[in-house]
């Protein structure tokens, strides 16, 4: 089991809806990050129990990531603080920041691994079928990316519509050029993802087109 929670440092009121969307999207693209790096391991990953604190800032990049609390190995540590600090979030909006007077956002990621089984209410649906692409994705690119002797990193977002097809998508590579940019647009394409549950446009209250956006990446020394 994993679970994430962000803690943005001054309370949202109620009224603060654009800081509260800003404030789950941040969780979502953390969880999908901290998740798809540390899930490469998954036998490392029983009764682990870790806080990480970390600064957003106005251009979405990320600093001062820290372990603050844990019951994990190192491996597991580093390899959290490392996901957090290479995850680039969306700028945080104007109106968000004016809603809560700061320019920046301190967030805290709660992780937790039990090796006892749970059920999969604990998880939203949107969160699962959003990892369960990202997942897709990263088995049809590995081949490609495997090949090559360099590091590759590559930030993509794309839309799907209610029956799980491609309508929009874009590529942009951190690390890798075109080439990466290439190898991700052409495994977007080419996977049949599966129609998305109404559950998710319900708990998002928002219809289709949904955006799927993540963080794929290949290091040849890891």
């Amino acid at each position: 089991m994993i679970c994430f929670q962000g803690v943005v440092q001054q309370a949202l009121a109620a009224d603060k809806a654009s800081a509260a969307r800003y404030h789950a999207q941040i969780n979502r693209i953390a969880s999908l990050a901290i998740d798809s790096a540390l899930s490469k391991h998954p036998a490392r990953l029983k009764d682990v129990s870790m806080k990480l604190r970390y600064v957003i800032g106005p251009d979405g990049k990320v600093y001062n990531v820290t372990v603050v609390s844990f019951k994990s190995e190192a491996w597991v540590e580093k390899t959290a603080v490392q996901a957090l600090k290479a995850t680039t979030f969306p700028p945080i909006p104007k109106d968000v920041r004016q809603e809560l007077r700061m320019d920046y956002l301190e967030e805290e990621a709660d992780v937790s691994y039990n090796s006892e089984a749970s059920t999969d209410t604990a998880t939203p649906t949107f969160d699962k079928y959003n990892l369960r692409l990202h997942k897709m994705l990263q088995d049809q690119v590995r081949p490609a990316f495997a090949t090559q002797p360099r590091r590759l990193e590559v930030d993509y977002e794309f839309y799907v519509d209610a029956q799980g097809r491609v309508t929009n998508l874009h590529a942009y590579a951190k690390a890798g050029g075109p080439w990466a940019e290439g190898a991700i647009a052409h495994s977007i394409r080419a996977v049949k993802f599966p129609p998305v549950p109404p559950q998710v446009f319900k708990e998002l209250e928002q219809k289709p087109p949904l955006k799927i956006y993540g963080t794929m990446s290949w290091d040849p020394k890891s």
